[in-house]
């Protein structure tokens, strides 16, 4: 986009607000995402075991149920270090009898270290989670919301993917996903998109090199929503590969893909705060995938 029309964009959304550039049929509200991303905040950090995980698990839970009309929760037993856990994937389906089904997920944990704060001292401490974590809960219970009264005429499996961000080790990460994916609820996905880190205020999301090779026809797809929408966030060009929950699903023979701004300098740190993160960021990519799951046919 030129330089001109970014600016013309940026003045019109401080006169009449970002949310009336786009269609007024799209219902995502990046306000109501914003205030999900707080609350779950609100709770602190909220790693796999920790009593602010037990309960975002069912403020979460709570939220997605009063937009689906089936609602599971997928528990499942992970040990580590000799101690039991109970990790939760939630499951919300709207339009169960829909042929088709699409996948939009992301994941609710927060890392419990700050490894990539620059004080070793820091390094222990657990991370808020604001964006690596809260955002993309955020944008699927809001999309949730948005689709339920005017429904695609696809099925769609909303998760919320629990123990993504454990760590250190990738041996300790993805556990929810590689566990959804081994077992489908309520069947298997035909595709799947994962949103992840989508509230940064510096929003740029390029084409994740590992979600072009599984589905270059989805990516394509939701890169050219955007772009239809005026959404120069979606960029054109390609970035880092990543690991991510979208790759336990690939592994598992469902094609997916990636929605995320991984260059964000506040990652793994105690500045992954709230102030980071924005309502704009966050309706971007909900439109987006509004706008998408509305288009395709049943």
């Amino acid at each position: 986009m030129a330089k001109w029309a970014i600016i013309g964009l940026v003045v019109a959304a401080t006169v009449v607000g970002y949310s009336s550039l786009v269609s007024s049929e799209l219902a995502f509200s990046g306000d109501r995402a914003f205030e999900c991303l707080r609350k779950q905040v609100a709770f602190g950090p909220r790693p796999v075991g920790w009593a602010a995980h037990e309960k975002c698990r069912a403020y979460l839970g709570s939220e997605l149920r009063r937009y689906v009309d089936k609602l599971y929760y997928q528990d499942f037993a992970w040990s580590n270090n000799g101690r039991k856990y109970r990790l939760t994937n939630i499951v919300g389906v709207l339009n169960p009898s829909a042929p088709k089904k699409i996948l939009v997920g992301a994941h609710w944990d927060t890392r419990p270290t700050a490894d990539m704060e620059p004080l070793p001292a820091d390094r222990s401490r657990p991370i808020p989670g604001a964006n690596d974590g809260a955002s993309g809960a955020s944008v699927v219970v809001e999309l949730a919301r948005a689709l339920q009264a005017n429904r695609p005429k696809v099925g769609v499996i909303f998760v919320l993917f629990d123990g993504e961000d454990y760590g250190p080790g990738i041996d300790r990460m993805f556990m929810g996903s590689e566990y959804y994916g081994a077992h489908p609820i309520p069947s298997k996905p035909s595709e799947a998109i994962v949103v992840d880190m989508v509230g940064d205020a510096n929003l740029n999301i390029p084409k994740e090199p590992g979600s072009v090779s599984s589905d270059p026809k989805l990516v394509d797809a939701i890169w050219n929503t955007a772009s239809g929408l005026g959404y120069y966030q979606f960029s054109p060009s390609t970035g880092p590969t990543v690991m991510d929950d979208h790759t336990s699903l690939q592994n598992q023979g469902i094609p997916a893909i990636d929605i995320i701004d991984f260059e964000y300098p506040p990652w793994h740190t105690l500045q992954d705060t709230v102030d980071k993160c924005s309502p704009e960021s966050l309706e971007v990519v909900g439109r987006t995938l509004e706008k998408y799951l509305r288009g395709l046919p049943g």
